[in-house]
């Protein structure tokens, strides 16, 4: 949920605010769209948390998959 709310935020920011050599304007009196929200979305690109948030041309998630093996012992812990 926490990278959904990131993304979003990170869409938002680059909405209403141009980053010039010297400074960061943003307008915060701007009203958005949907629309614009959804294009800044896909140019998403950031990590949190050691994980990695970015979308293709299409604006779905780049998937990421962890593995892990799990390994219950005859003493019965379990190790990774």
């Amino acid at each position: 949920m926490y990278k959904a709310v990131y993304a979003i935020a990170h869409a938002i920011h680059s909405a209403v605010c141009q980053i010039t050599n010297t400074a960061i304007h943003c307008d915060k009196h701007i009203k958005l769209e949907p629309k614009q929200v959804f294009i800044e979305l896909k140019k998403v690109n950031f990590s949190k948390n050691g994980y990695h948030v970015s979308f293709d041309a299409n604006g779905d998630p780049v998937a990421f998959y962890e593995l892990v093996n799990w390994q219950k012992r005859g003493s019965g812990v379990i190790e990774l």
